[in-house]
């Protein structure tokens, strides 16, 4: 019986893991520690429709950047100025299989021995994919008395586009660990 029950255990602990979704993240910094200061966080020029995930990123830059120990301001005169960007990109995906398949299967067995197998055959077309978004948050942190870049970093992530503002997650996965290690790509959990 014990025999039995831990590949059922281990199973049943399989099925309680959940993936957390990844960023690739990069970051570039001269391996100094960085004063905490005040920063003046700059967002780029944006039409209508790109206000809200303007607003998101800035909100999310700031509470991690205070979580950090720096001190967002919306003044000039800040110690330093972080620059962002984001870029985003659609594409249709891969394209879905039929929703109906008909099984054919079969199974044999005796005494404490089993085989089994089926096949499905997809029953008509194939659907068109899901529109696929790849987000990049591009983040510079300048000194702002000499304008030298004292840290920069790139978080991207590809979400299915009805999927929430991935911008949040990916300015956590961009500060994890801060100043992180530079000039490697490492993938960080973004959610």
């Amino acid at each position: 019986m014990r025999q039995f029950l831990l590949p059922v255990a281990i199973l049943l602990l399989a099925g309680c893991t959940t993936s957390a979704p990844m960023a690739d993240v990069t970051r570039f910094h001269l391996g100094q520690p960085i004063p905490k200061d005040t920063v003046q966080i700059v967002a780029p020029a944006a039409d209508i429709a790109t206000q809200l995930n303007i607003a998101a990123a800035k909100s999310a830059i700031a509470t991690e950047l205070e979580g950090l120990g720096f001190r967002p301001v919306d003044v000039a005169t800040s110690a330093y100025v972080a620059a962002f960007r984001i870029d985003e990109t659609s594409q249709q995906g891969p394209p879905k299989p039929s929703p109906f398949n008909i099984g054919i299967g079969g199974a044999t067995g005796g005494r404490n021995v089993g085989i089994g197998g089926s096949v499905n055959i997809p029953v008509g077309n194939s659907r068109p994919g899901d529109t696929i978004r790849t987000t990049l948050l591009i983040l510079d942190i300048k000194r702002r008395s000499d304008n030298s870049v004292v840290w920069e970093g790139r978080a991207s992530r590809i979400t299915n586009a009805k999927s929430p503002n991935p911008l949040p997650g990916l300015a956590r996965a961009l500060f994890t660990g801060f100043p992180g290690p530079s000039g490697q790509m490492i993938q960080v959990p973004a959610k």
